[in-house]
């Protein structure tokens, strides 16, 4: 192919940016594989013991707006929507001889409760589910309006674990009926089926992928400075065949820069947004609200798809004992 060695250094690199891109679409599940792809056996039932044998409880902050739905295809975007925010969700993780004592199968019977469908249990795959589990709503969440402090009903609430057995995480999602409507100044949660999930961690898989996130973050750094002297090189050389070698040579920096697996990085959180919940798991403090579109057929949780719907994004703290609450465990590497 030949290439046209004229122009300013921005257009070059748009032009190569877009080559290495449809690139790294083209080889991305190989790229994954390479950087963070895990080939192990999970004990999911184990992760289930650590967290209600732990009697773990959350108190959870919500964030309700419409710019969330589109937070991942516009990372930067200034436009901002009105948010609701509704303080002090503190949910109970019962034990295990509680939760069988319940019973829950979802079957709509006269007397029994209508917990919510999970995505992992009710879904394509429910052999990586942990099963339906119960969760009691110890305080309501909450916020404010002109009419005063306004509570929010979370009725019926339900948890499970989901994850697949080759996975290097997990899922833990909690699902809840609320039965109206909350909106304050054009934000609202809208009535139905609301679902929030978080990313759990294996302990010692998360220091392994976060050790690999280190060296591919350095990689790339060397790279993008060979790239950078390559381009000061290219800006000042004024012979059209050694222009055309640099040329040659940027592209190809740009093309190792975006394989290096940079772009799978934002996928490993640091330490300052997870929480340790037993000796060997962790919890990002950042989840997702959503609800779906069509409540009949739930999607992959480890895919995007057209029927979940994001309404907002859930902060958790976690609370050891009775009047303390902690973002974060003492945590080091």
């Amino acid at each position: 192919m030949l290439v046209r060695c004229e122009g300013s250094v921005s257009s070059l690199l748009s032009s190569i940016a877009l080559m290495a891109v449809i690139g790294t679409n083209y080889n991305s599940h190989h790229v994954n594989g390479m950087a963070f792809g895990v080939q192990r056996n999970v004990h999911l039932q184990d992760s289930i013991t650590s967290i209600q044998d732990g009697g773990m409880k959350l108190n959870i902050q919500l964030d309700i707006g419409d710019d969330f739905k589109n937070k991942k295809k516009h990372r930067k975007t200034t436009v901002s929507s009105p948010h609701l925010f509704l303080n002090n969700l503190e949910l109970e993780f019962l034990p295990e001889t509680t939760t069988r004592a319940a019973a829950v199968d979802h079957e709509h019977h006269d007397n029994m409760i209508h917990y919510p469908k999970l995505p992992g249990m009710h879904g394509q795959f429910p052999h990586t589910s942990s099963g339906s589990k119960m969760l009691n709503v110890v305080k309501e969440p909450s916020f404010v309006s002109m009419e005063g402090t306004q509570n929010v009903r979370f009725n019926d609430a339900c948890w499970e674990m989901v994850w697949r057995d080759t996975a290097d995480k997990g899922t833990l999602v909690c699902g809840f009926n609320v039965p109206t409507e909350a909106h304050r100044n054009g934000a609202a949660l809208p009535p139905g089926t609301v679902y929030i999930s978080f990313p759990i961690w294996d302990k010692d898989e998360f220091l392994k992928q976060l050790e690999k996130k280190k060296e591919v973050v350095e990689l790339s750094k060397k790279i993008e400075r060979k790239k950078n002297d390559a381009l000061e090189r290219y800006a000042k050389e004024t012979n059209f065949f050694k222009k055309a070698w640099l040329y040659r040579e940027v592209a190809s920096h740009v093309e190792h820069y975006h394989l290096s697996g940079i772009h799978y990085t934002h996928k490993v959180p640091e330490f300052s947004s997870l929480m340790e919940i037993s000796n060997n798991l962790f919890m990002s403090t950042k989840g997702v609200i959503w609800s779906m579109n069509d409540s009949s057929v739930f999607p992959v949780m480890t895919k995007p798809d057209a029927k979940k719907r994001v309404i907002g994004e859930a902060t958790i703290r976690y609370k050891k004992d009775e009047n303390d609450y902690s973002t974060m465990s003492n945590l080091s590497p």
